[in-house]
């Protein structure tokens, strides 16, 4: 199965604090033992590493996770330009 998925679930999942942390994990879990794949936009990289950031205040920890992030081969990363984002609105 292959999905979309936003920051939001990414946030989720690595905040064990958040409020649907125990419903957005289980996707985390499933991307990294590849049952399922996503493709997601480059930005996402950068709404996951800057919200962490502002709830833990760790630089390393964010850093941590944009690395990461960029190794999980279940995880397509996509540039948007203008003519994708006109596309995916319609």
């Amino acid at each position: 199965m292959r999905l979309v998925i936003d920051s939001n679930i990414f946030v989720s999942a690595l905040d064990p604090n958040d409020v649907f942390h125990s419903e957005c994990y289980p996707v985390i879990e499933r991307l990294l033992s590849r049952e399922i794949e996503a493709v997601c936009p480059l930005l996402v990289l950068v709404e996951v590493t800057c919200v962490l950031r502002r709830r833990t205040g760790s630089e390393p920890l964010a850093r941590s996770v944009l690395r990461s992030l960029l190794q999980w081969s279940s995880v397509e990363w996509l540039d948007v330009t203008r003519k994708a984002a006109e596309h995916a609105a319609a």
